[in-house]
């Protein structure tokens, strides 16, 4: 079947039929089959969502975070590291930033260095001296620095680091 659809049969060098209109719905003449790129996008961005929202339900989510997010977010990890699927959620990272915004709350889920919570984006790649600098521990969530008041960061005296407190988000 795949040498007569995309080869074309034995002789000729000519595909019989383009993909794209195979993919097409019945109701357009095509055969109405999904292209897969896409349907696997919108499958691993669910995934990546679920791992941003620290769904507690999904034993997935549990797993993944203990192997390969224990002391980071998704943003910070590196593609280096684990299973292909793995690999493939966090080269989704880019396509989605622009889709992402958090709503902080008491801020015992987002981490303060390594989450894009920020207007600067994560603060680690922006300050990779800051929690020497703020004597703030890399593995801290934002609940560290945020009081019944509002915002409660350490007093920064680093030129440099100001630019955290002076960008923070309302």
């Amino acid at each position: 079947m795949r040498k007569f659809l995309w080869q074309g049969g034995h002789n000729s060098g000519a595909a019989k039929v383009a993909w794209l209109d195979v993919c097409k719905p019945l109701e357009e003449g095509g055969q109405g089959l999904r292209r897969l790129q896409p349907l696997n996008r919108a499958l691993m961005s669910k995934h990546f969502w679920d791992i941003i929202q620290c769904n507690e339900s999904s034993i997935w989510v549990k797993w993944i975070t203990n192997r390969y997010l224990h002391h980071c977010s998704i943003w910070t990890a590196r593609v280096r590291s684990g299973s292909w699927s793995w690999r493939k959620i966090l080269k989704l990272r880019s396509q989605l930033l622009g889709n992402i915004t958090y709503h902080i709350g008491v801020g015992d889920r987002v981490w303060l260095w390594h989450d894009r919570w920020h207007p600067l984006g994560p603060l680690i790649h922006r300050f990779p001296n800051g929690p020497r600098v703020t004597g703030i521990p890399l593995e801290s969530k934002i609940s560290l620095v945020i009081n019944e008041y509002g915002w409660s960061w350490p007093l920064i005296t680093d030129i440099e680091h100001m630019e955290i407190v002076d960008h923070l988000p309302s």
